[in-house]
């Protein structure tokens, strides 16, 4: 039980440690780009917010592709539609 428990105090000290490094990691690389910790996980979470919606769309569309709901146009054809 003893040895259990050192062990599980261990792991949790080198959870702390890591973490606490993330931490610095994350401040420094705030301060190289000049802006709070806070914005930065801010844009972080925005960006990948963002990538995911793309992909949804790209996944949608993709498949839309598959069962012929979608409808694609040549540039000179877009050119003739509107008029150019």
């Amino acid at each position: 039980m003893l040895k259990i428990r050192k062990l599980w105090i261990r792991q949790c000290s080198v959870g702390l440690l890591s973490n606490k490094l993330n931490i610095l990691e994350y401040n420094e690389y705030a301060k190289l780009h000049g802006v709070p910790l806070s914005t930065l996980f801010k844009k972080t979470l925005e960006e990948k917010m963002e990538d995911e919606l793309d992909m949804q769309a790209i996944k949608e569309y993709e498949k839309n592709l598959e069962n012929g709901d979608t409808e694609t146009f040549t540039h000179e054809e877009v050119k003739k539609i509107l008029d150019i």
